[in-house]
């Protein structure tokens, strides 16, 4: 892969907490853009790469609704 060449921004919040928040990005098209962004394909899941997202379990599930198999309390 080698090494990329990344533009840095340092964004203070207005919130009062002091918090900051570091952004990197590469040029559009540039080598080190499609370096990340393969970098990216490896570690995301779904939503990051544009695929359908998967649908969330049903609040039942959630809540242990239904009659499973009751173990020992």
């Amino acid at each position: 892969m080698g090494a990329l060449t990344l533009d840095f921004e340092n964004l203070h919040l207005t919130d009062g907490t002091n918090h900051r928040m570091l952004l990197y990005s590469a040029p559009e098209s540039s080598p080190s853009d499609a370096a990340l962004r393969m970098l990216s394909s490896l570690t995301a899941g779904p939503a990051a790469t544009g695929h359908d997202t998967p649908k969330p379990a049903s609040a039942d599930a959630d809540a242990g609704g239904g009659t499973g198999g009751g173990g020992e309390r």
